[in-house]
């Protein structure tokens, strides 16, 4: 018996077309659900995710003349002047905390923004998926939109980011990964003295040096189907395009046509072969 007999056993076209259906099928009910996503009105509207860590008192920014906070808050103000959108903001260390959901008074939205840091959010650490989760809160049902997050990096929950994704997917908002700092990075200021002198962060009686994780971070993106970009790159970004069209459920369709087509050549190959081991015989 040759091989091909045996890949091509008897029955096994009648399986693979059968096989070849339902993926099909489950691909005409997931475009279904996608076809959902693109009717959703874009509503114009923006959350930006700040990280307010300790590490991002960092002084690693602008050649060091400006912490990683600093830069990042004068990146939102770059990226908001002129526009006549609505924003959000949202701030997080270990916890998450909204400051103020959607507004187009661009005034009432600096104020905020010019004040927050680590002293708004109870617990420490980086914790960058609460801060994306709390965000897409932001949204009501049928909104989409961006969500921009600036961060130095942290420590992530893997078994959190499917549900993101699929949250970020099924309300068709585009997500943004804004990294802040150097790879080489420096050493985290604690606080400023009485004499304006900077005492650092200590481990061990040394000091603690902060540096980007940009593996961690692109990787972080990956997986949540995210743009990642470094802050210096901030103007790629058009807050007044439609949203990305990275959605995780749209790759599940053509992944199960593929499949589907792939069953159905199978069936094809099978077809041809007995047809043609009948008529030898």
């Amino acid at each position: 018996m040759s091989i091909i007999s045996y890949i091509f056993f008897p029955g096994s076209r009648w399986v693979t077309l059968v096989a070849s259906f339902i993926c099909l099928l489950i691909a005409f009910i997931w475009s279904f659900s996608d076809t959902d996503h693109d009717t959703q009105i874009d509503s114009d509207h923006t959350t930006f995710v700040l990280d307010v860590s300790l590490s991002m008192n960092t002084y690693d920014g602008n050649n060091q003349k400006q912490s990683r906070l600093t830069v990042a808050k004068d990146a939102i103000q770059e990226i908001i002047k002129g526009s006549t959108h609505e924003f959000g903001l949202t701030v997080f260390s270990g916890s998450p905390e909204r400051i103020i959901p959607h507004t187009s008074d661009r005034g009432i939205f600096l104020t905020f923004l010019s004040w927050v840091d680590r002293r708004n959010v109870a617990e420490g650490g980086t914790n960058i998926s609460l801060g994306i989760e709390e965000a897409i809160l932001d949204f009501q049902t049928g909104e989409s939109g961006k969500i921009i997050v600036f961060t130095d990096g942290g420590d992530e929950d893997i078994g959190r980011l499917e549900v993101l994704s699929i949250a970020l997917s099924e309300r068709n908002i585009s997500l943004f990964i804004v990294w802040v700092g150097t790879e080489s990075g420096d050493f985290v200021p604690q606080w400023v003295d009485d004499f304006g002198r900077i005492v650092y962060k200590l481990y061990k009686w040394q000091k603690i040096l902060s540096q980007l994780d940009t593996k961690g971070l692109s990787e972080l993106a990956t997986r949540l189907w995210a743009e990642y970009l470094d802050i210096s790159d901030i103007e790629t970004i058009d807050i007044s395009s439609g949203s990305s069209n990275n959605s995780p459920l749209r790759s599940r369709v053509w992944w199960s046509i593929l499949l589907g087509f792939l069953f159905w050549l199978y069936f094809l190959g099978g077809l041809i072969y007995h047809k043609k081991y009948s008529w030898n015989n």
